[in-house]
């Protein structure tokens, strides 16, 4: 009865902001500093939407639905535009994993003492997501000595994060995983490692980008499809709408992301 839909967002909205104990005006100040799309939205606004007077956009509305944890029931035309969003997933590899390897070990150890065979595995891997050598990204994020987080099937390299903890300042230079259930995990201990620190990340053009551009962390610098970000991990730790948006393509993420783009839905 209290799911998210076109229909029923205004009372969905309204018992959810109340299950959290939040004011109107609390849930627009929390809006406004998670996420770029609800920057000018007042709470006068916010009580339009509660009451039925006025209807958020699609993105807007599937949005607030993540922003509580909460699932949101598509109408049939707005599936056709999910669909067409769902286009802009950030696949890692040119076709779906055939095998759901899980992950039996996870491995910290710098760069320079793993052996020449997993480094060129590694190395493949990151050239397959980003257009910029390791090498150079390394110079350019003034990473001396690197870290690597490996996951591993069998020892096997089902994943992998190249980083280094300086000064307070987490600095990641490459990630890839194998699967979705892969990158969650990735996702969750590369969040775990940063806790505390200043952010200075690389990531390629895509939703994940849109993404993080959104939730306030500053682009200090593009070379091709390779940016540079630096924030403070508290902006997706403390982020309610992190969880669901860093760990997935999910579908707020992507379709925000076709809009960026000029895309009329």
């Amino acid at each position: 009865m209290n799911s998210f839909s076109r229909q029923t967002f205004s009372e969905a909205m309204r018992y959810f902001r109340k299950q959290c104990k939040l004011s109107q005006t609390e849930l627009t100040d929390q809006l406004s500093t998670s996420h770029k799309l609800y920057q000018n939205v007042s709470q006068s606004m916010i009580s339009h939407w509660e009451r039925g007077n006025v209807e958020p956009s699609l993105l807007r509305r599937i949005g607030i639905a993540s922003f509580f944890s909460q699932d949101y029931v598509y109408e049939d035309a707005e599936t056709a535009i999910i669909s067409k969003a769902l286009k802009n997933k950030d696949n890692l590899l040119a076709q779906q994993c055939l095998y759901n390897f899980t992950v039996d070990k996870q491995v910290v150890t710098h760069w320079d003492m793993l052996d020449d065979s997993s480094q060129q595995l590694i190395l493949q891997g990151h050239s397959k997501i980003f257009s910029l050598p390791l090498e150079r990204v390394l110079n350019k994020m003034n990473i001396q000595r690197p870290q690597v987080l490996r996951l591993l099937h069998g020892g096997a390299i089902i994943g992998h994060a190249i980083f280094s903890i300086e000064n307070g300042v987490f600095s990641l230079a490459s990630y890839g995983a194998l699967s979705e259930e892969v990158r969650i995990r990735l996702t969750n201990t590369i969040l775990e490692l940063c806790i505390g620190c200043e952010l200075h990340v690389l990531v390629h053009a895509s939703s994940l980008e849109c993404f993080l551009r959104d939730i306030y962390l500053e682009k200090t610098e593009q070379i091709g499809n390779v940016s540079f970000y630096r924030g403070h991990s508290t902006q997706l730790l403390n982020n309610p709408l992190s969880e669901p948006n860093l760990h997935t393509n999910s579908n707020f993420r992507c379709l925000r992301y076709l809009q960026q783009k000029g895309a009329e839905f």
